[in-house]
């Protein structure tokens, strides 16, 4: 019966037998760096194969709590017709079927732990809209709250942050930015609009989160409609332009 496991594990990255059962490799990469890794029991005429807590302790380690780690088990191991616990992610099959349960248990194993791992990025990140308004309540005081609207050549735009310069009496617009495209592009055409309508009385500024991962396609779209800023950089980029405290 040894001879079924490492036959369905020869395409992948092999197999070695364990008390109970078999470890069985798999190509699947997940962000650790790790491949994923299975467990193989074998009865008289059907198989499990389970990950023996795999992704759970994946996600716990990025700092999944462990009710959302089973919640989201249970969300992938359907999505691949395998099932799941609250640890485990597994699948019962004939001795025949034993290479597409490896191949459905490993997937569905490092499909949750990217997923799960990028929204989890996403949920912790820095809200660059909140931060940017307590840099400016800090730094500039109270006429850091101060949303207008500007008419642009073609329609009118909202901007959380007006100013005028101290210098030339422009017009300084700090506008926050996400990495999303919906976003980018929004902000790009609001820029754009103004500042065909009021040319060099206005000046761009678009802040957006250095922590994120933003190409330089993204950036080279801001560039276009102002001066895109880091958040590590806004202290140098105001300084000139308005009173910081």
């Amino acid at each position: 019966m040894s001879d079924i496991v490492l036959k369905a594990a020869t395409e992948l990255i092999g197999a070695r037998e364990t008390r109970g059962g078999y470890v069985v490799g798999t190509t699947n990469l997940l962000p650790s760096g790790d491949l994923v890794k299975l467990f193989i029991t074998l009865g008289k005429t059907s198989c499990l194969v389970t990950d023996r807590g795999m992704a759970v302790t994946q996600l716990e380690d990025m700092g999944a709590k462990a009710t959302d780690a089973a919640k989201a088990l249970k969300v992938y191991a359907r999505k691949f017709g395998v099932s799941a616990n609250t640890s485990e992610i597994f699948h019962s099959s004939s001795l025949s079927d034993i290479p597409a349960s490896i191949v459905l248990v490993a997937n569905a194993v490092s499909d949750v732990v990217k997923e799960e791992a990028r929204r989890l990025k996403f949920s912790s990140r820095r809200d660059i809209k909140e931060a940017l308004s307590q840099y400016l309540r800090r730094r500039v005081g109270e006429i850091a709250d101060t949303k207008r609207t500007l008419r642009g050549l073609y329609a009118e735009h909202e901007f959380a942050h007006v100013f005028e310069s101290t210098t030339d009496k422009r017009i300084i617009i700090v506008d926050p930015v996400l990495s999303e495209p919906s976003s980018i592009n929004s902000r790009v055409v609001a820029h754009f609009d103004v500042r065909a309508e009021l040319g060099t009385g206005v000046e761009g500024l678009m802040v957006y989160d250095d922590e994120e991962d933003w190409t330089v396609e993204k950036l080279g779209l801001l560039r276009l409609a102002g001066d895109a800023v880091p958040f590590r950089h806004i202290d140098k980029a105001l300084s000139s332009r308005l009173p910081l405290h």
